[in-house]
């Protein structure tokens, strides 16, 4: 698959502890980037924006875990 290629998927998969999780993670940030492909410059190297974004995505999904199991605690 290309995201094996463009980024490095074990990380994410030890960074959430669960391999589907960093599967799905990845496989929309790739579906995003393919259906806005039009508004990303044709010159621009794809992984580091790939990195980005699927880092960001990750530590939202970690945020808003953290904030539901808070909520469940309290």
């Amino acid at each position: 698959m290309i995201f094996n290629k463009t980024i490095k998927v074990q990380y994410y998969k030890k960074t959430l502890n669960d391999p589907d999780v960093a599967k799905d993670v990845v496989q929309k940030v790739m579906k995003y980037i393919w259906e806005n492909s039009d508004k990303l410059r044709d010159n621009s190297p794809i992984a580091p924006y790939v990195y980005t974004a699927v880092r960001h995505k990750i530590l939202s999904y970690i945020e808003h875990r953290n904030h539901k199991t808070n909520t469940l605690l309290h």
